[in-house]
Formats: structure tokens, sequence, C-alpha cells
């Protein structure tokens, strides 16, 4: 099994564990996810994306990270799993829970987890 995320806080109060395995991604933070590889419809890597929310946020803002349900301009809600320290994200559309959106710490391993997910996808 292959694990790429990073916990830095409990899920609860900071960052969510983000866990790519063969089989899904796990998100735990606020909220939990479980989303299989074959039930990804769309994923795409968002660079330099300047993200403008609509309304009230559902989530929990830190200093450098936001977990929770969200809603943004051209995204629409969804699941959010971001460091604010970047602007770099991948945008998951799947068959039944909707969009995600998240990142990592850096834009360079948000990239390399965008390409392992985008090959365990092609591999389904």
């Amino acid at each position: 099994m292959v694990m790429i995320g990073v916990a830095l806080e409990a899920p609860a109060t900071g960052p969510a564990e983000i866990a790519c395995t063969d089989r899904f991604i796990e998100f735990n933070g606020l909220i939990y996810k479980q989303v299989p590889y074959d039930q990804i419809r769309s994923i795409e890597l968002l660079r330099n994306y300047d993200l403008k929310r609509k309304g009230i946020q559902e989530g929990v803002e830190f200093e450098h990270y936001y977990n929770g349900n969200a809603d943004f301009q051209t995204i629409g809600r969804c699941s959010a799993y971001l460091y604010l320290t970047h602007k770099d994200y991948i945008a998951i559309v799947t068959a039944d829970s909707g969009t995600i959106l998240f990142n990592e710490p850096t834009p360079e391993i948000t990239t390399q987890m965008y390409d392992y997910i985008k090959n365990r996808i092609d591999a389904a």
C-alpha cells in the first residue's frame, strides 16, 4: 500500500490526513470520506488558481488551513481540504460525493499526489 499525505495535527483541529492507497483516497478531517478511484468521474490540477468564496462557509478555517464544506464562485459547493499557503489544488468530481477540492502543504507534493491519483484512475 502506498501512502501519500501529511498529518500535522488532529484532523478535527488542523489539516486533514489525506492518504492514497491502491484502491481509494481517504480524507480524514472534519469531513471523512473514502473515494474509490473507480468512482472518480474527473480530476483536474488547478495551478495558481484564485479561489473566490461565495457566502458563508460551513467549515473551520485556521491560519494556514481550511477544512469542511465550502462554496466557491467557479467550483460551487464542495468538500474542501485546503492549505491556504499556496494556490495549487486538485479538484475531483465523484459519482456520489460531488466535488472534492484539496491540496498538500506544497505545490510540488500536490502535483505528485495529482499524478499518483491520475495514474490510478487511468489503471482502474
